[in-house]
């Protein structure tokens, strides 16, 4: 179980330093927009932090800011920009959830459930998928008449 929690702590620093890569457009433009754009970058800081302190709270606040990512900055409409944006949070957050599943019932009951959401969520994604496929044909049949 160690490792587990190990590889969540990486791969939410990880996250967190992959998106704050995204502020540095801002530093052109003053240190005002420096710090709006790095507003997605303290929200996960500070979920790390609760996560490496309280495991199965920090992981529900990223399977929680998983959905968000997706909604919010609609990922939804692309793959490749859902698994690099919304898909990590959520991947992090079952391996924190994961880390205090052998501990106790009520964790175990949390992970059941945390499960079948994550299955909600990539049903989610794999909608979209088909969706964009339709759209596809849809103006793909309206340029041909």
């Amino acid at each position: 179980m160690k490792w587990i929690q190990t590889a969540a702590r990486v791969l939410a620093i990880l996250f967190v330093l992959f998106i704050s890569i995204f502020a540095l457009d801002a530093l052109t433009k003053g240190i005002l927009a420096l710090l709006m754009h790095l507003v997605p970058t303290f929200i996960l800081a500070t979920a790390t932090f609760m996560a490496w302190k309280r495991p199965t709270l920090g992981g529900l606040v990223f399977l929680i800011l998983g959905l968000v990512f997706t909604f919010w900055f609609s990922t939804f409409r692309d793959p490749i920009v859902f698994l690099l944006i919304s898909f990590p949070p959520a991947l992090i957050g079952f391996l924190f959830i994961n880390v205090k599943v052998k501990e106790n019932t009520l964790a175990k009951f949390l992970f059941r459930f945390l499960t079948m959401c994550f299955v909600i969520f990539v049903a989610t994604f794999v909608g979209s998928l088909l969706s964009i496929g339709l759209g596809v044909q849809e103006k793909l049949c309206i340029s041909r008449t």
